[in-house]
């Protein structure tokens, strides 16, 4: 994955935000599988891949129609905020799991 920005994790967090609450775990998951998809074939073609973009979690997220909230106001929105700031934690301590 590319270095992570703030816009990236916003993105992000709009994306699971948007789905019901049973199947963000799932897309987060696949999100961050296709994020290191997307790196790996920009390493080995110096390109984009076609599908999952530049290996950012940015253009990952974007792929996808889905839109939520990002607000801080509410709890269920700051729970995916805190899983997608969690999943990116748990990367720096164990890379591409």
């Amino acid at each position: 994955m590319k270095p992570v920005l703030y816009n990236d994790v916003l993105a992000a967090v709009s994306y699971l935000s948007g789905l019901v609450p049973v199947k963000r775990e799932a897309a987060l998951e696949r999100l961050m599988q296709d994020v290191d998809r997307a790196e790996a074939y920009a390493v080995r073609y110096q390109a984009a891949h076609p599908v999952f973009g530049d290996g950012t979690l940015l253009a990952a997220s974007l792929r996808h129609d889905v839109r939520g909230s990002t607000s801080f106001q509410s709890e269920d929105t700051l729970s995916v905020w805190l899983s997608v700031l969690t999943a990116l934690k748990d990367r720096l301590v164990h890379p591409h799991e």
